[in-house]
């Protein structure tokens, strides 16, 4: 008899698919590998949560014809998802941030056990409240207005994911018909807790259901709509999945032609959409002259990014440590000045601290997931600017060199 978490998964993803599989965790580094396969993918979880490690895989699946390469060739690429993605649910991510303080007592916690206790003991007390009562809310629209039912996930974190089944449709213009989609349901609904860089992303990956949260010690477990909150917490903690049913087809909602609409308008409009973009660029290019741009050619210069609102209470991550990274590295900075620039800014906030510093530049692979446009720190809920300061383009007013432009011109905001 196949453990309940495999019976979930097969009906979720299917037996073959063309997805990736994401780990990280203890001495490894984020990374993707394809996966063909709902046996290769167990293996690989099964790998990966012995070694504490989160596990992730695509949301969505890719057309099998095309697979995603085991190796990509060099010296870059990129695999299409956009054009190969199999459309037959939309995903959205609910979330709810720690407050400042509690992130702060989390920080300053030294035992992995001490942090899962005082993360457990938050969500318990409702840290996860307001993002499950919104998906909630959604998963009753859906069913009210398409029928169908989506499938809820508990992340074992923060919030939960939903997914939006129907039948596979094939679009001219996913992403922004999706988008569309979405942020309509936002508006109508009034909803605060969606996470924005997760829709329309069709390379996203998620926490894969049935695992658990190393943060929390909690497990990812579907839940069902009636549970209450304490019900859906207190299933987490077990490693056994609360239930292993799901009928896809009849959780399939009637989206189809609602979909096909939405996509027709944005085919209607391309060529208006096309030029809007072109003006945009043209546009941004003229937002601030050469000599005023900021320089960094010393590590002190590096607190010159405080005139920048989203640097001004920029959060000590990952993500805000390669950005920062970047930066310095494409002004001109070597390795070595680089990290004493970020040693300064992080001493400059008040959280400098030895065991998060980055200290080996190598870490960084990938300008692509970093290009620090405003959008792009928005994604990583890094940007703190007010409408309007810098037009959502501060990054023209650094002295950046031209081939950061040329690397970044096909990538969208």
């Amino acid at each position: 008899m196949k453990p309940s978490f495999i019976l979930f998964l097969k009906r979720l993803y299917g037996d073959s698919f063309n997805r990736e599989f994401g780990k990280e965790g203890p001495g490894i580094n984020f990374n993707r590998i394809p996966v063909y396969s709902l046996e290769k993918l167990i293996k690989l979880f099964n790998v990966y949560q012995g070694r504490n490690c989160n596990v992730y895989t695509s949301v969505y699946t890719y057309d099998p014809g095309k697979p995603i390469p085991m190796k990509k060739p060099a010296p870059r690429y990129i695999y299409p998802y956009n054009k190969n993605v199999i459309l037959d649910r939309i995903f959205i991510d609910f979330d709810k941030d720690l407050t400042d303080k509690a992130q702060t007592e989390y920080n300053n916690l030294l035992l992995d056990s001490s942090r899962q206790d005082f993360y457990q003991r938050l969500i318990e007390q409702g840290q996860a409240k307001a993002p499950i009562n919104e998906a909630k809310t959604v998963y009753e629209y859906i069913v009210k207005s398409f029928q169908g039912n989506p499938t809820l996930i508990f992340s074992g974190a923060k919030g939960c994911h939903l997914y939006i089944h129907f039948n596979p449709v094939k679009l001219q213009h996913p992403k922004e018909t999706i988008l569309h989609f979405v942020n309509k349901l936002e508006e109508l609904l009034n909803l605060k807790h969606m996470d924005d860089a997760v829709k329309g992303d069709f390379s996203r990956v998620s926490r894969i259901p049935t695992s658990k949260h190393p943060k929390t010690d909690l497990y990812a477990h579907p839940w069902k709509v009636d549970y209450s909150y304490n019900e859906i917490i207190e299933n987490s903690k077990n490693k056994n999945i609360p239930f292993d049913t799901l009928d896809l087809e009849a959780a399939r909602s009637n989206l189809t032609d609602l979909l096909y609409n939405i996509d027709s308008y944005f085919e209607s409009q391309k060529e208006r959409l096309k030029y809007e973009s072109i003006l945009r660029k043209h546009t941004r290019k003229n937002i601030v002259s050469s000599r005023d741009k900021v320089k960094i050619e010393a590590p002190e210069d590096i607190l010159l990014l405080n005139q920048f609102p989203c640097f001004q209470a920029l959060p000590y991550t990952h993500d805000s440590r390669v950005i920062l990274a970047l930066i310095c590295l494409w002004m001109g900075l070597d390795p070595g000045s680089t990290v004493e620039a970020l040693k300064i800014f992080a001493e400059d906030k008040g959280y400098y601290n030895p065991s998060k510093h980055l200290n080996d530049i190598r870490q960084i692979k990938s300008l692509k997931k970093y290009p620090f446009t405003c959008n792009s720190m928005k994604k990583h809920k890094l940007c703190k600017c007010k409408d309007g300061f810098c037009k959502n383009w501060f990054y023209l007013k650094l002295d950046l060199p031209d081939e950061f432009y040329k690397l970044i011109e096909n990538y969208h905001e």
